[in-house]
């Protein structure tokens, strides 16, 4: 649905523009010369098509600069109401300001007058229509003849210098509705369809549910036994299931300049260390240690839509829905000299979740951009089977289990357990995976 919704609104943002203006001038025309145009205006030319002509330019010299240059075709300068030759648009770019935006069109110098004499000056080989336009569609422009251009390193066309002053254009105003992402174009940001690679990493803080109270609660029961029997405890370190490191990739597909689509992989792992040292004689210290584990893996889907903040800085949400693996581990060791255990359970589930969040992008150039981004997640696994395993020594109760994974409720220290049979009173076990994560890394575009 995410997907189909993004095709449809697609058709809106990409449909073009049109802008009717009327030459001001007191220049008698010849044979009925038009003075009134239509402009149609069917896409703006990306940073990555200006950094083309960069390559192409340095590497291959004028004249190829100049064939890819009439390539890129934005749209058409048509004279109407009288005669005239149509002139193709080749680089178009729209520039927000105070009272609306400025329209840059470019093409190689040219008359709409085939039969009139020109003469050409080779410093100022091109032609610019400039268009300053209201928020309400209407404005005013002006025609330089001949001018030369300038390739910028935010990845725009721009007038470097001008040959004689400027025809005016008066009367203009917009024929069609205006693109929503018009002024994306002096960002320095992809303007069109394609294809980019998100690598992130950062920290991720959640609540484990069952696992948290059950893992900690195993610790605290047996240290609670400890003191129980008299022993002296000389240092106790207690952590809790609850942060950890996260890293991922996602592929954006940008189905307009504003919208994208994602696929996405990523991994997780934390982990935390409980610790307690007793003694029954000050000269022989015993131990118990407790360290729960837990990683995880995530395939999902999402949504972006963009919004402009300013030349090279960016800011988007995002949104969607993954398939959550966890995998389970707690081992826990008490040695008491001669005498100890070793206990250990293994697990792993499943489930379905949502996230979404927000990113802050910084252009580094045309190809790369470094973002911060804050991410929130609920997701909750259940279905996790394993074993446990209990090994004493020296002496009998050793066992091991393979069963589902249970979360015995108590006051005091619930408990998580493998059990073969389900008891009456026990739920299987879940993991809450609601978290908040923070998250940097860099973005690469194709």
């Amino acid at each position: 649905m995410a997907v189909a919704a993004c095709l449809g609104l697609s058709t809106l943002l990409l449909a073009e523009e049109k802008f009717e203006a009327r030459l001001l001038t007191e220049i008698e025309t010849s044979g009925g010369l038009a003075t009134k145009f239509e402009i149609t205006i069917e896409s703006y030319t990306s940073a990555e098509e200006v950094s083309r002509l960069k390559e192409v330019f340095h590497k291959e010299g004028y004249e190829s600069f100049m064939s890819a240059f009439r390539a890129m075709n934005k749209g058409i300068f048509k004279p109407i109401g009288g005669l005239g030759v149509n002139i193709v648009i080749h680089a178009a770019h729209s520039i927000p300001t105070d009272k609306g935006r400025k329209i840059l069109l470019f093409t190689p110098s040219q008359s709409w007058d085939a039969a009139a004499p020109r003469i050409i000056d080779w410093r100022f080989p091109f032609m610019l229509i400039e268009l300053d336009i209201g928020h309400k569609g209407k404005g005013k422009g002006k025609i330089y003849e001949q001018v030369s251009i300038k390739l910028n390193p935010e990845g725009t066309v721009g007038i470097d210098s001008y040959n004689s002053p400027p025809l005016a254009l008066w009367g203009v105003r917009a024929l069609a509705e205006t693109k929503p992402d018009v002024g994306e174009e002096d960002t320095g940001k992809f303007r069109g369809i394609g294809l980019s690679l998100k690598l992130s990493g950062g920290g991720s803080f959640f609540d484990c549910g069952d696992f948290k109270r059950g893992s900690q609660s195993e610790f605290e029961a047996r240290a609670e036994d400890i003191a129980a029997q008299g022993l002296t405890i000389d240092d106790k370190r207690a952590q809790s299931l609850s942060s950890g490191l996260e890293i991922a990739a996602d592929l954006i597909y940008k189905v307009t300049p504003r919208i994208g689509v994602s696929l996405g992989v990523g991994a997780g792992r934390a982990n935390a260390e409980n610790l307690l040292v007793f003694y029954e004689n000050p000269g022989m210290l015993f131990n118990l240690n407790s360290i729960p584990n837990l990683q995880t893996i995530h395939v999902r889907l999402g949504i972006s839509y963009w919004l402009l903040l300013g030349r090279l800085v960016s800011f988007y949400i995002h949104g969607g829905v993954g398939l959550y693996q966890a995998d389970y581990k707690l081992s826990l060791n008490l040695f008491m000299g001669n005498e100890g255990e070793d206990f250990s359970q293994s697990a792993k589930g499943q489930g379905f979740g949502v996230h979404g969040g927000g990113v802050l992008e910084l252009d580094l150039n045309t190809k790369v951009s470094l973002f911060i981004e804050a991410q929130g997640r609920y997701a909750r696994l259940n279905g996790f089977d394993g074993s446990e395993v209990l090994e004493i020594y020296p002496g009998a109760g050793s066992y091991k289990r393979e069963g589902a994974l249970y979360y015995l409720e108590s006051e005091q220290h619930p408990r998580l357990a493998i059990l073969e049979n389900e008891l009456a009173g026990v739920r299987k076990a879940v993991l809450d995976l609601r978290n908040l994560s923070i998250w940097a890394g860099l973005r690469f575009k194709f």
